[in-house]
């Protein structure tokens, strides 16, 4: 960045001198929910500048996706042929993508060049796919005393981040010795994590989430499953055992006081 600015100094200085401004890209779009996206590339030229050719590029390849050369009319390329409309008016080149899709998702390169000198600017937009499965399950395995967490989240884009916790009072904290795995059907990725845990390390009840997190995005779901240990079920039931006989004791104590009472005032009437 600081480079940038350095150059972009030097470049004030210069006759002929383009820079790009601003570069418009959404960070995000669910894939295919959105009618239309729009890339902006706004760049300065000098009075005296000459030879203009703007072009596009997706995820570094060496063709660009657009390409305008001053005096001519702007081309869309594959893979955004028959998918977008374009136009460069003044000093701003525009890209509007219909119903964008995963396959269009990536770095996005606007670079302006002009017979003296030439600037670029890159930025990310990503085209994802919410989940159509997300399940937090738990299974016990009585023989080993262990308790196993799997979540599971399938059919999404780009490759989901799940992280397994256990609440503690107002806090969470990351469970450890957790195994992921994933396997991608076509672009799509299925994806499981899983936690064990033995059954002492959950004498009470616990609470364990699973957090889904799409990499890129501000996409974040969560699911709760709650543990109940033998222990925590045994513990709890003792105790209410003993609040229902103290709060028997209680009433009889009462009564008889009460009894008393009514029995040593009647002789004074």
């Amino acid at each position: 960045m600081a480079l940038r600015l350095l150059e972009s100094s030097a470049c004030v200085k210069l006759a002929g001198c383009v820079i790009i401004t601003d570069l418009k890209v959404p960070p995000a779009v669910v894939n295919g929910s959105h009618n239309v996206v729009d890339l902006d590339c706004l760049y300065r030229l000098a009075p005296n500048d000459s030879g203009l050719v703007l072009k596009w590029f997706l995820n570094g390849g060496p063709q660009p996706v657009y390409q305008w050369i001053g005096g001519f009319r702007p081309q869309l390329l594959s893979p955004l042929q028959g998918r977008a409309n374009l136009s460069a008016r003044g000093s701003t080149s525009s890209i509007r993508i219909y119903k964008p899709t995963i396959d269009l998702s990536g770095d996005y390169e606007c670079h302006v060049s002009t017979f003296h000198t030439e600037d670029y600017m890159l930025k990310r937009m990503v085209v994802f796919v919410p989940e159509d499965v997300f399940r937090l399950v738990q299974i016990k395995d009585d023989a080993s005393g262990s308790v196993s967490f799997h979540c599971q989240a399938t059919g999404v884009f780009p490759r989901p981040k799940l992280t397994l916790y256990r609440k503690l009072h107002s806090a969470r904290v990351p469970l450890k010795m957790v195994t992921s795995k994933f396997k991608k059907r076509g672009l799509l990725y299925d994806m499981t994590s899983v936690a064990i845990l033995k059954d002492e390390e959950l004498y009470t009840t616990a609470l364990i989430d699973c957090e889904l997190k799409i990499p890129g995005t501000n996409y974040v779901k969560r699911k709760t499953s709650v543990y109940y240990s033998d222990k925590a079920l045994i513990w709890t039931n003792d105790c209410s055992d003993g609040l229902r006989k103290q709060t028997i004791s209680i009433t009889i104590i009462i009564s008889l006081k009460v009894m008393l009472g009514y029995s040593v005032a009647d002789p004074k009437h």
